[in-house]
């Protein structure tokens, strides 16, 4: 039986939505439609892309029957309402990420695409790198005004470490070292069960009233996943742990 060729169309015509068409092409797939804000950059891309078709209005793209597959690369503030407009025509979304502003959105989001049966995905390069086998810890902080990825990985034989703009996912740094034989049995995160970043923020913001999350680590502690999340309340900072797959609160306590 013969795999269905889903259609895709890209929203946006940016530096992403170029990777994006780039890495199609070389998976041996095509892009169907294409839809910007300024109709010729849309023309310009699917001239340089091969792609069937260009929309007038690129909120067409949302209704047209043809199309399966929709990766939004528009700016942060944009996307809930592509989303949910996208979501409501039955499409499955690829986003850009951050996918939402915050976890209200997006757990409105969710609620629309398990509604309408969609997939909605975030573009997040991290959880399909083939660097390692085993994720044992992922901290996303703010470092001189941009967001890094540091991330650490094992395999049978070495730990992986790698730093990652969480902006752009490019590369910035990446090391290995050989494990000693007791940390060759340790247990790496299961992502398919812990809560998302969103979900972990929502607690963690919760837990330390009028509060905003600013930095994360998920991290596997004594065979068990958890969320790190530094969260900001007026001048002072504190720390709030999460058990990763009960949603729990395990501890709060404030910066010194």
């Amino acid at each position: 039986m013969n795999k269905k060729e889903f259609n895709w169309a890209i929203l946006g015509t940016g530096v992403v939505a170029n990777e994006m068409a780039n890495a199609l092409k070389k998976a041996g797939k095509s892009i169907y439609a294409v839809g910007n804000r300024t109709h010729s950059k849309a023309v310009d891309f699917a001239e340089k892309y091969g792609v069937q078709k260009v929309y007038d209005d690129f909120h067409e793209m949302f209704s047209d029957e043809n199309v399966d597959i929709i990766y939004i690369t528009t700016p942060h503030n944009t996307h809930i309402d592509f989303m949910m407009e996208a979501i409501s025509n039955g499409k499955h979304i690829l986003c850009e990420k951050s996918i939402t502003l915050n976890s209200d959105e997006l757990n409105k989001a969710i609620e629309l695409a398990e509604k309408n049966n969609v997939v909605l995905a975030e573009a997040m390069t991290i959880y399909h790198m083939p660097l390692y086998k085993k994720l044992k810890e992922i901290d996303l902080k703010l470092e001189d005004n941009k967001y890094l990825y540091e991330i650490t990985g094992f395999d049978k034989d070495k730990e992986y470490e790698m730093t990652i703009n969480a902006t752009s996912g490019k590369e910035i740094k990446s090391s290995s070292e050989k494990l000693d034989l007791d940390e060759r049995l340790q247990k790496g995160l299961d992502l398919d069960k812990v809560i998302s970043r969103d979900q972990a923020s929502e607690i963690a913001e919760k837990e330390i009233k009028n509060s905003t999350a600013k930095e994360w680590t998920l991290k596997m502690d004594q065979d068990k996943a958890i969320w790190d999340v530094t969260v900001e309340s007026g001048s002072s900072k504190h720390e709030v742990e999460i058990d990763a797959i009960s949603k729990k609160v395990i501890k709060s306590e404030k910066d010194d």
